[in-house]
């Protein structure tokens, strides 16, 4: 929460509502995600596909009902960052680059069949929380293209999926990892500008 407002600020975000009103898609808001509502929702609807953008844990009983089930873009790669916020623990491991991965939902958080994966650099500001908001925005510029990508070549993507293999995961930062996320910060920030790294830039991973 610390960040997002900054990002729908800057990227100029609009709800949802109104993006389906504006070219007449139907919109619907449930009591919670795995709630009766949504299952009838999603059987009338008699969807091929369900796709997933920010949601909390979404249960079988919702995500089996789209005849090819559900996917998820996490902003993150997968499987080393699972359940992870985007680019604060990349920063925690010293990295300068982040991604996103779109990957069937299973039983598990984050753990399902890779589809498709992306990475982008660090976008270095002057602080952490506009670097956090910046690098965000790539992010969700990258996965949309991303997303855009699958789509186009849905039966490709979905019979070639691989399993993710052993993962990490990750909750809320302690204070302790905070300090250590904002010293690497400052120490990757140095040398970036060092060495003149370019603050944009998109690479397809898978």
């Amino acid at each position: 929460k610390w960040f997002d407002q900054d990002m729908a600020d800057y990227k100029r975000i609009l709800e949802i509502e109104s993006i389906c009103a504006e070219y007449g898609i139907p919109f619907y808001k449930t009591d919670s995600i795995n709630s009766r509502s949504t299952i009838d929702l999603f059987k009338r609807a008699d969807a091929d596909l369900g796709i997933s953008l920010g949601n909390g844990y979404i249960g079988q009983k919702v995500f089996s009902i789209p005849k090819y089930g559900m996917i998820n873009i996490h902003h993150e790669i997968l499987p080393d960052f699972q359940n992870a916020q985007s680019v604060i623990w990349q920063l925690y491991f010293m990295s300068n680059r982040t991604g996103y991965t779109i990957h069937k939902i299973d039983k598990h958080i984050d753990t399902g069949e890779i589809l498709y994966q992306g990475s982008v650099p660090m976008n270095f500001m002057s602080s952490l929380r506009q670097t956090v908001t910046k690098t965000s925005v790539s992010l969700l510029e990258a996965s949309a293209n991303g997303l855009l990508n699958v789509l186009k070549d849905f039966d490709h993507y979905y019979h070639n999926a691989k399993p993710q293999g052993q993962g990490r995961s990750f909750t809320t930062p302690t204070i302790w990892q905070y300090f250590r996320i904002l010293r690497n910060f400052k120490e990757l920030k140095k040398g970036s500008a060092q060495q003149g790294v370019p603050a944009t830039g998109a690479d397809v991973v898978k």
